[in-house]
């Protein structure tokens, strides 16, 4: 889903997507879950993607909660087993919150390490730092992973190579090939094809 679905949600919106941030360790990305936390999730999940086969006039609103509840229970899994303990208390979430959110809705545009250290109201190498140690990456890998992993979708739907370089935000054709081949091992059309529906 696309954060912007969400949108309704403004005030939750941070705490329901806080679990995709906090990568500043290994294996952030995995949840296992004990026989008895199945059940429910799967249940959720299910429940989840009925509804996204049902074309009604509620279907978005219903969706939207539907998400929520299950966003509200993998945040609850996550920090039960990577608690924010482990991380340093000075770090300032909200400012990286804050920046990862400005790329998430915006990667196809120029971003800096300035402009994000004016929006979050951040000093620029204290965001830097706090970036890193919460999502693993620097600002610039996390905007590149932002583009290609948005590229590699937009490629899957059938755009064209010029297009989604446009839409991702890269420079020029040829250097959008290139980062695309060094990061993901096929050219862009090459991933096309290999992923065609």
């Amino acid at each position: 889903f696309k954060h912007n679905f969400l949108n309704d949600l403004e005030n939750i919106r941070g705490k329901l997507l806080k679990c995709f941030y906090m990568r500043g360790f290994d294996k952030a990305n995995l949840l296992i879950l004990n026989e008895e936390q199945f059940g429910p999730f799967l249940d959720m999940f299910n429940t989840l993607n009925n509804t996204a086969t049902k074309n009604s006039n509620m279907t978005d609103v219903l969706l939207k909660l539907l998400l929520g509840e299950l966003l509200i229970a993998i945040n609850e899994l996550h920090f039960s087993t990577h608690p924010l303990e482990t991380f340093s208390k000075t770090v300032d979430y909200i400012s990286v919150f804050t920046a990862i959110q400005y790329i998430q809705e915006n990667y196809s545009e120029k971003i800096d390490q300035n402009k994000l250290a004016k929006l979050t109201g951040a000093d620029k190498r204290t965001l830097c730092s706090n970036f890193r140690t919460l999502t693993g990456m620097s600002t610039g890998q996390y905007i590149l992973n932002c583009r290609l992993t948005s590229a590699k979708a937009y490629l899957v739907q059938g755009l064209s190579v010029a297009e989604v370089c446009e839409k991702t935000g890269f420079e020029n054709w040829s250097n959008f090939s290139r980062t695309f081949r060094n990061h993901i091992g096929l050219s862009p059309k090459q991933y096309a094809m290999k992923h065609k529906k």
